[in-house]
């Protein structure tokens, strides 16, 4: 594995309607050792899902972790 240049942390609550246009644009970015990491504060809409799908579909760019909400 490479190493990273970049590093995107995400923070992501309720944020569905904007992580697909958000997730989109840094996947999409020229830069080629780019690491994206999402992390779910126990999102009640389809925020997770969404991330499962990035990670699947990136596998090399995206990280996705879940907890429970921290309040």
């Amino acid at each position: 594995m490479s190493a990273f240049k970049v590093s995107v942390v995400i923070p992501v609550y309720n944020a569905a309607a904007y992580l697909k246009q958000c997730l989109d644009s840094l996947v999409n970015q020229t830069l080629s050792q780019i690491e994206i990491i999402a992390v779910d504060d126990g999102s009640s809409d389809q925020s997770w899902e969404l991330i499962q799908a990035y990670e699947k579909a990136y596998p090399d760019k995206v990280r996705g972790y879940h907890k429970t909400n921290g309040g």
